[in-house]
């Protein structure tokens, strides 16, 4: 099992925190809808930057040193389907699409603690924060992105930037995992 330098911080949502989990320490857990696993992660970080969970799910750093900036989740009920929409939000701008990334990028560093996880996350104790500033920026140029659902999850969306073949990734969820309950989001 992996040692996640990030977990320091929790996800304030119990999806997300297992997809963390997940991410670090099971291997081909994930799989695109061309067959690809999500690669194995180093560390991951929240990126939210709010107590509502606006923003960044997850952001992580594969064993490659590539950062990944993940979206997490359950899907919405429709009649007997689950449905992710990456529609447009308030900002004009649709869920996950580059304007979207950036904008929400510069909300996380507002953070009083946003050079401390990204610390952890690249593991760069002791380097200063312009430092990591320029880090954190030279690696959004050649980011990945990856959206994650369970398996039987329909994405849409419209100016996402995203490859639906190839960036959405699934996977299965045990009777144990509840995704959805009752006037609660879990």
């Amino acid at each position: 099992m992996g040692a996640d330098a990030g977990r320091r911080w929790g996800s304030g949502d119990q999806l997300e925190g297992y997809v963390r989990d997940r991410l670090v320490n099971y291997p081909h857990f994930f799989k695109n809808h061309e067959g690809d696993d999500l690669p194995l992660m180093s560390a991951t970080i929240p990126g939210q930057f709010n107590r509502s969970g606006h923003g960044i799910d997850i952001m992580a750093l594969d064993q490659r040193r590539t950062l990944w900036i993940i979206e997490v989740s359950r899907g919405s009920t429709r009649g007997a389907a689950l449905i992710k929409q990456l529609g447009t939000r308030k900002d004009g701008n649709a869920q996950m699409s580059p304007a979207w990334r950036t904008q929400k990028k510069d909300k996380f560093l507002e953070l009083p603690n946003s050079y401390e996880k990204l610390v952890a996350l690249f593991d760069v104790q002791g380097m200063s924060e312009v430092d990591v500033l320029s880090l954190f920026d030279s690696k959004l140029n050649d980011h990945r992105v990856a959206i994650v659902v369970p398996d039987g999850c329909h994405v849409e969306g419209l100016n996402t930037g995203v490859s639906f073949g190839q960036e959405i990734y699934t996977f299965f969820v045990s009777e144990g995992i509840r995704l959805h309950t009752r006037g609660k989001r879990r």
